[in-house]
């Protein structure tokens, strides 16, 4: 239903903060000292807790369609670079989470949770939709992506 919200042609932005910023809401509603993004950036090296981690994710409610939106829009980006730039989104939102909550804990954190979601969205949209300069270059092995 959340899904209705967003219109019948969202901008990937849109669509990014869409999946982004509850994760970034539920951290800032955590007490300090919170443990739950260094936590799950730590037991995400484990391959086994990463699968289970990515198919939780691939199962919440309306993943499906989201990901149809955002591949309607990343239509010039061949589905090899684009699941490959996916592959790198979830360590990279959960390395900036877990140092971020470190720094809200002793207190060097700049800017707010809030803030600091809004920068990872403009990050990941400029990744997502960068031009391709070499799609048949290196491109990591991948299994199928973690967020888009």
């Amino acid at each position: 239903q959340r899904l209705t919200t967003l219109g019948d042609a969202p901008e990937l932005r849109d669509l990014i903060a869409y999946r982004f910023l509850p994760w970034i809401d539920l951290l800032a509603a955590q007490p300090v000292p919170g443990w739950r993004a260094r936590f799950l950036f730590q037991a995400r090296s484990v391959p086994s807790v990463a699968a289970v981690l990515a198919q939780s994710l691939a199962d919440h409610e309306g993943f499906d369609e989201l990901t149809a939106r955002m591949n309607v829009i990343l239509v010039d980006i061949p589905p090899s670079v684009l699941n490959a730039r996916s592959s790198i989104l979830a360590p990279l939102l959960m390395g900036i989470c877990s140092d971020y909550e470190g720094q809200v804990q002793d207190g060097t954190a700049r800017g707010s949770w809030q803030s600091m979601g809004y920068f990872l969205i403009d990050a990941i949209v400029g990744m997502l939709a960068a031009p391709v300069t070499r799609a048949g270059d290196y491109l990591p092995p991948t299994a199928e992506p973690d967020l888009i």
